[in-house]
């Protein structure tokens, strides 16, 4: 049997031909979440997201609800949920959370901005 072996110059064009065609997927990606409401909370922001359109994964969920909290210097919590369905989650008993923080942290390793009301949500 004889082996057709891709010289190493064919493999990294190959590579980068998937790249190119893996970018241009992604710039057909609409913006399917628009940022409509942020409130400031004692130890981060809730913003408020919604959607008009849907994806080529089917209908989005609108609106949706991101709770960003700095819990600690270390640790930032991102939370996204539909506000007006319950969702389940672990019972506390048997995963506990840690007692949230009354304050943001002082010095925390991380930073995190909001564009605004208006802005596309990614």
């Amino acid at each position: 049997m004889t082996m057709i072996r891709t010289a190493p110059v064919m493999q990294l064009l190959l590579v980068f031909a998937k790249l190119v065609c893996l970018i241009s997927a992604l710039d057909d990606v609409n913006i399917a979440y628009v940022v409509t409401d942020i409130q400031n909370t004692k130890i981060g922001t809730e913003l408020t997201i919604e959607s008009s359109s849907n994806t080529s994964y089917g209908p989005n969920i609108s609106p949706l609800t991101v709770d960003i909290s700095m819990e600690t210097s270390q640790r930032l919590h991102v939370k996204i949920y539909d506000p007006n369905n319950k969702r389940w989650e672990i019972p506390s008993d048997v995963s506990p959370i840690p007692n949230p923080p009354s304050s943001k942290p002082k010095d925390p390793i991380y930073k995190f901005a909001t564009a605004g009301v208006g802005s596309d949500f990614w």
